[in-house]
């Protein structure tokens, strides 16, 4: 029983809290954050590890918290999809060698997006409150083409520049990744796929001791 819960236990998500938190509190972010001038004197890295970075504490805050909801949510649900959202998330990044008006680039909301969107995606799917999900899945959709036709986040009002792309890029993996597995046949058996399934609360039951 006690080596199952480790296997449900949300590590991986709890694991890219700590580390968000520790890069931004640390000199790692100067090394990470993506600089297109030091990326062309060869630091490759920082094309794939510049989301890890932030450009203020709220600007951190507002990431951890909806990682923190939605991680746990996805995580409960596919651990695999969480790690390929991270990956390819990551990997999108090397879209910015052709931005050259981009010359820093810093933050995990794109990924955040992602989140939301695939849970939600996955709930309007294979959950019987598909309502609830619709909604949010809706006003997420509003807030993303808000900051495409203002320039401006929503929520963050520290004055740093937003960059909407990555929030576009975060939401087209997520229906990439939730159209591959509606593909693959999960719908067939609503319980594969509900976030809020009868398997899922098992999950989250047995996961607190219930």
């Amino acid at each position: 029983m006690a080596q199952t819960q480790l296997k449900r236990f949300p590590w991986v998500t709890l694991g890219l809290l700590l580390g968000l938190f520790a890069v931004h509190f640390s000199p790692l972010s100067m090394v990470l954050i993506y600089d297109r001038e030091a990326v062309q004197a060869g630091d490759w890295w920082r094309i794939f590890s510049g989301f890890l970075c932030h450009y203020s504490v709220e600007h951190l805050a507002w990431n951890l918290v909806v990682v923190l909801v939605w991680g746990v949510l996805l995580e409960l649900t596919s651990r695999s999809v969480l790690l390929w959202l991270i990956l390819l998330f990551s990997l999108s990044h090397l879209l910015l060698l052709w931005r050259t008006d981009v010359l820093l680039y810093a933050g995990t909301s794109g990924l955040a997006v992602a989140l939301v969107s695939y849970v939600c995606l996955d709930g309007m799917l294979y959950d019987s409150r598909r309502s609830l999900w619709a909604t949010v899945f809706v006003l997420l959709v509003g807030k993303i083409s808000y900051e495409f036709l203002s320039g401006n986040a929503l929520f963050v009002s520290d004055g740093f520049k937003l960059f909407p792309q990555d929030h576009l890029v975060g939401f087209i993996l997520a229906v990439f990744l939730a159209a591959a597995g509606w593909l693959k046949g999960r719908g067939r058996n609503a319980d594969v796929g509900g976030i809020y399934s009868d398997l899922r609360k098992e999950k989250l039951y047995k996961l607190c001791g219930r």
